[in-house]
């Protein structure tokens, strides 16, 4: 039996708001070309179809057309299509009934008393073990070892057996992935791999997008990872795993099939961060030929907090000293000495009084801060440049107070944002 292994489409993602249908389509258009190429018996996406489980009109005619274009493809192929935890179930199981007419069965949920219903036989073949994602309160016991007894009964001709999951397994790599631990990535709770049971040939996994073998799986429990990458922090090769399983208890022959990224997603520099100054130059080196997306990383001046959820934008350039509240959306230079905050667009508060009080600044110094800032927002008498000037000689012998219109004359490229209740 051959099978081709992909999971984690993640459709209808979007990447800082940006559109990203043109690469979820090269995507899909590299599937049907790889089926019509290798003509496998069987086509496994093993969860996360759709980003959300509400999925735009849009995206869901997306994705039925590829489905349909890969039948086409290789008519006699069975397709198995298992939800994960971005998809809803409900979704899945709605369709069921109609897609069984293009040889597709699509599993959204587990019903403890039909669980046969997740055994799938592919005619002279194998047998294929279809097991969405399930919430760890609400899986059950043991669930796949019966599973698997269940088809040793059935499976007198020795035929090959797929088990699928969209799970964390410990020990696997989850570079790329945001809220992540050896104990649990993504909400999703670690299992050890011996209690996946036993009496599979291959144990095709969804959820983490690196491709990867799992350790102490034997060569036979994989995850075929993302065909497209979902964040910068991804950077690793993009594909789908091809397995070939000849008979039951032998050794699968797996190879990988690389997915190029239509619009790939770099990070300047690739290691460390630089300078403004050096991050516009690498820029302005990137070949003009190939469209991207690019993150630049930017330093960051000395004891700036950036605080939980916060998103900063390219380019911007975070001031010493200053705080950028939780959930903040920064689009524009962040003062030093200065608290950030709010969203979708974080705006200046006032100095970061606690933060410098704990790094040795006296009243003098917080005075003289304050008294720059409050002659930028706080209005007056003439144009920004006039009171930067007239407050200079108020506060010409503070250092700190001289960095801070340093910084707004010469060091900000992107502006330093407006005032919301400044003090």
């Amino acid at each position: 039996m051959k099978i081709l292994h992909t999971s984690d489409w993640h459709l209808g993602h979007t990447l800082y708001n940006y559109d990203r249908t043109q690469e979820q389509m090269a995507m899909l258009l590299r599937m049907v070309d790889v089926v019509r190429e290798e003509k496998p018996d069987l086509f496994l996406l093993c969860g996360d179809v759709y980003h959300t489980p509400q999925p735009s009109a849009a995206v869901q005619t997306m994705f039925t057309n590829a489905l349909v274009a890969i039948h086409d493809a290789n008519p006699e192929m069975t397709m198995v299509i298992t939800a994960g935890n971005h998809d809803s179930g409900t979704k899945h199981d709605i369709f069921r009934t109609p897609w069984r007419a293009l040889k597709v069965h699509t599993i959204g949920s587990v019903n403890p008393n039909q669980i046969e219903d997740l055994i799938i036989e592919i005619a002279g073949k194998g047998y294929v073990i279809a097991v969405p994602y399930v919430n760890e309160r609400n899986m059950p016991k043991g669930l796949f070892q019966e599973l698997l007894n269940k088809v040793e009964e059935k499976n007198s001709n020795n035929l090959p057996v797929v088990m699928t999951a969209h799970l964390t397994v410990s020990g696997c790599d989850f570079a790329g992935h945001e809220h992540a631990t050896d104990y649990a990535v993504g909400g999703i709770d670690s299992y050890h791999v011996e209690e996946m049971g036993s009496g599979y040939d291959y144990l095709a996994l969804g959820h983490i997008h690196h491709a990867q073998f799992v350790h102490g799986g034997h060569h036979r429990v994989r995850y075929s990872g993302t065909p497209i990458p979902v964040s910068f922090d991804e950077n690793y090769p993009h594909s789908l795993t091809m397995v070939e399983l000849t008979s039951h208890h032998e050794k699968p022959i797996i190879r990988e099939v690389e997915i190029e990224t239509h619009r790939p997603l770099v990070t300047l520099p690739t290691e460390g961060a630089v300078s403004w100054e050096k991050a516009k130059q690498l820029l302005a080196n990137f070949p003009d030929d190939v469209e991207a997306y690019i993150r630049l990383h930017v330093e960051v001046e000395d004891f700036a907090i950036i605080s939980g959820g916060a998103m900063v934008l390219q380019f911007a350039r975070i001031g010493r000293n200053a705080f950028i509240g939780g959930m903040s959306g920064v689009g524009n230079d962040v003062l030093p000495y200065a608290i950030y905050d709010g969203s979708p667009r974080a705006v200046y508060r006032t100095i970061n009084r606690v933060g410098l009080m704990r790094h040795g600044f006296t009243n003098e110094d917080m005075h003289a801060i304050h008294s720059v800032y409050s002659a930028v927002f706080n209005g007056g008498d003439g144009t920004v440049s006039e009171r930067l000037a007239k407050v200079r000689k108020e506060v010409k012998n503070n250092k700190y107070a001289m960095d801070a219109i340093d910084f707004i004359e010469n060091r900000s490229k992107r502006g330093i944002g407006t005032s919301k209740n400044a003090e």
